[in-house]
C-alpha cells in the first residue's frame, strides 16, 4: 500500500473514530425564578418542611419541572442560593441527564447584614416537559458535584 492509500485508511478510522467517540450534546434549558408566593402548593410545603436543611430537589407538578434549593439555617443575613445555569446533556435518543449548577451566596467580611436567623433558599420553574421520572438531576454547587437526584412527584 503506498502513502495515498495509507493516507485514505488513516482518514478512515479517524472518521470512523470521532463518530463512535461522540461527545454528548449539551441543551441549555430555559427557566425562571418564582417565588415561594407564586409556586403550587406543594412547592410551598417542601420549601416549609426542608428549610432548616441544605437541600436541593427536583419536583414536577401539573407536568412542570421545579427544582428547590435550600440551605438550611443561617444566623443572619447576607446568605443566598441562586441557580446560574441548566443543562440538559443528550445520552441518546429519548434519555438525558441534566446538571443544574447553583451559587451557594456568602456575606462579605464587615458588610452589614439583618441580625436575624434566616433559611436562604430558591425555586427554579423550568420548561422541561415530559421528562422520563427516570431523569437524574445532578446539582453543581459552587463548582463542585453534591449529589445525583431523581424526580419527585
Amino acid at each position: 500500500m503506498g502513502k495515498k492509500g495509507l493516507c485514505i485508511l488513516l482518514l478512515v478510522l479517524l472518521l470512523i473514530l470521532n463518530g463512535c467517540c461522540k461527545m454528548p450534546e449539551v441543551v441549555d434549558v430555559a427557566y425562571k425564578k418564582v417565588t415561594v408566593f407564586e409556586a403550587p402548593p406543594q412547592i410551598k410545603e417542601m420549601v416549609e418542611n426542608f428549610k432548616d436543611e441544605e437541600k436541593a430537589a427536583v419536583y414536577v407538578v401539573d407536568n412542570i419541572v421545579y427544582i428547590v434549593v435550600t440551605r438550611g439555617e443561617k444566623p443572619t443575613g447576607g446568605y443566598g442560593v441562586k441557580v446560574v445555569d441548566i443543562d440538559k446533556h443528550m445520552l441518546g435518543e429519548d434519555r438525558f441527564g441534566v446538571v443544574v449548577k447553583v451559587e451557594y451566596i456568602e456575606p462579605k467580611p464587615g458588610q452589614p447584614v439583618t441580625q436575624a436567623i434566616t433559611y436562604p433558599f430558591t425555586i427554579v420553574q423550568t420548561e422541561l416537559v415530559d421528562i422520563p421520572m427516570d431523569t437524574q438531576f445532578r446539582f453543581m454547587i459552587n463548582g463542585l458535584e453534591i449529589a445525583e437526584y431523581p424526580i419527585k412527584l
